[in-house]
C-alpha cells in the first residue's frame, strides 16, 4: 500500500504539477498579449505613444494634460504584485508645500508635525495632507468651485477615491493607482480623464488664488532682480530666464518632498565636449552607472570623496578640473542641496526660498562663478593634444 502510495505521489509530481505550471504560465501569456492588444488600441484611439510594443506603458498629450500610464510591479510579501498606474506634471508648480495622500496610513508618520487636517471628516479620514499653512489648504479645498458632481476641489478628491485607492497630489504632480493590470480600454480612458481633470482643477484654483503677503513681496524681489540683470521675469511661472554674461539662464523656485527649492540652470556658450557627468556623491550615484564613461579622480582626496565624475575623455576631464576649479566645486557642495554639471551646462538646487534679492543673488553668483571657472577652463584646454580625440567622438 505504502508502495503505491509512493507510486501516486510520484505520477503527480511528474505529470500533473508540470500540466499546472504550463496551464499557468500560457494563462499569463494570453492574459498579457490581450493586454497589450487593448493598451495598443487605446494608443492609437487616443492619439497616445507607446515606445515598448512589449511593454504596457502609454505617454502623451490627453485633454490637454501631458499624461503617463503604465503597468508597474513591486515585492510583496515574497511574490510580485502588479499594479495601474497613472500621473500627469501640472504646467506650472502650484507654490504650496502641497502634499495630498491616501492611503492615509501609509503617509502619516511621513509628513509627521507637517500634518494638516482640514476639520472635514470624511475628507480627513481618507487622506493625509499637507501644506504651508492650514487655512491656505483649507481655502484651496473648500472654497466654492462648483463643477459637474463637485462643490469643490475636496470633493473631486472624494470622487476619485471611489474609484482609485491611492491618490497623491504635489505641487508638481497628480498621481492614481489602482490594482491589478488594467486590460479594459474604458478604464485606461478613466485614469486618464480623472488624472487630467485633477490637473485642470488644481492648475485653475492656483491660479484664481491670492498672492500671500510673502509671495507678493517675493515676486516683487524676482521683478526687481530680473531687471537689475537684463532678465525676464515671468510673474504666472515664478522664473526668472534670459542670457546673462553668455549663459543661457533660468532661476524658478519649486518644491520638492516638502521643502521649498531655488533651482538655477546655467547652459554653457559652447559644449564642453568631453562627454562628463560630475554630481555629488550619494548611495543611489554609487549604484548608478553611465555606458561608455570612465571613472575619473583628479588626485584632489577631499574632491575625490566627495564627487562622482564621469567623461568619455578623462585626459581632458582631469586637465578642466584644477585646484582651483575643485575648490570651488567643493564650496558649492556645501550651499546647494544638489547639483549636477555637464557638457552642457550646470543645474543647482538650493533647499532654501529665496525670499530676498540678497539670497537670490546669493545663490545665483554661486552658479555663475562656477560655470565661468568651467568655461574658461575648458577655453585653456581646447588647444591641449586630447582635444582632437574629443572632437571625434562627437559628444
Amino acid at each position: 500500500m505504502e508502495q503505491v502510495l509512493f507510486l501516486f505521489v510520484g505520477l503527480l509530481m511528474v505529470i500533473v504539477i508540470p500540466l499546472i505550471l504550463a496551464g499557468i504560465a500560457f494563462f499569463i501569456v494570453r492574459r498579457n498579449n490581450k493586454n497589450r492588444a487593448v493598451w495598443k488600441s487605446a494608443a492609437q484611439a487616443m492619439n497616445l505613444k507607446m515606445p515598448n510594443p512589449k511593454q504596457l506603458k502609454l505617454s502623451g498629450l490627453h485633454d490637454g494634460c501631458h499624461a503617463t500610464i503604465a503597468v508597474g510591479a513591486r515585492r510583496s510579501n515574497e511574490s510580485t504584485v502588479f499594479f495601474t498606474w497613472c500621473a500627469a506634471e501640472f504646467p506650472e508648480t502650484l507654490r504650496f508645500l502641497l502634499g495630498i495622500r491616501s492611503p492615509k496610513g501609509v503617509f502619516t508618520s511621513v509628513f509627521g508635525a507637517d500634518r494638516v487636517e482640514l476639520g472635514e471628516p470624511l475628507f480627513d479620514g481618507a487622506f493625509a495632507a499637507r501644506c504651508y499653512d492650514r487655512e491656505v489648504l483649507r481655502r484651496l479645498l473648500l472654497s466654492d468651485f462648483p463643477t459637474v458632481g463637485a462643490r469643490n476641489l475636496m470633493d473631486d478628491l472624494l470622487l476619485a477615491l471611489r474609484r482609485f485607492p491611492i491618490i497623491s497630489i504635489t505641487d508638481n504632480q497628480v498621481y492614481i493607482e489602482t490594482g491589478g493590470q488594467v486590460g479594459d480600454e474604458e478604464e485606461i480612458r478613466r485614469m486618464l480623464g480623472i488624472t487630467s481633470r485633477l490637473i485642470r482643477r488644481f492648475s485653475a484654483a492656483r491660479a484664481g488664488f491670492p498672492l500671500a503677503p510673502w509671495e507678493e513681496r517675493l515676486f516683487a524681489d524676482y521683478a526687481e532682480f530680473a531687471a537689475e540683470n537684463d532678465l525676464i521675469f515671468d510673474p504666472l511661472k515664478l522664473v526668472v530666464e534670459g542670457f546673462y554674461q553668455g549663459f543661457q539662464t533660468r532661476i524658478s523656485l519649486v518644491s520638492a518632498s516638502g521643502r521649498w527649492q531655488t533651482r538655477v540652470r546655467l547652459t554653457f556658450g559652447q559644449s564642453l565636449m568631453i562627454g562628463l557627468r560630475l554630481l555629488p556623491e550619494n548611495l543611489f550615484h554609487k549604484t548608478f552607472s553611465w555606458l561608455g564613461l570612465q571613472d575619473v579622480e583628479v588626485g584632489i582626496e577631499e574632491f575625490d570623496d566627495l564627487f562622482i565624475v564621469k567623461a568619455k575623455d578623462a585626459g581632458t576631464a582631469r586637465r578642466v578640473l584644477n585646484r582651483e576649479l575643485c575648490d570651488q566645486l567643493i564650496g558649492l557642495n556645501k550651499q546647494a542641496s544638489s547639483f549636477e554639471i555637464d557638457d552642457e551646462g550646470l543645474v543647482a538646487a538650493f533647499d532654501r526660498l529665496a525670499g530676498d534679492k540678497a539670497s537670490l543673488k546669493h545663490f545665483f553668483d554661486a552658479a555663475v562663478t562656477t560655470a565661468k571657472m568651467f568655461e574658461q577652463r575648458e577655453s585653456q584646454n581646447s588647444s591641449g593634444p586630447d582635444r582632437t580625440s574629443a572632437n571625434a567622438l562627437g559628444t
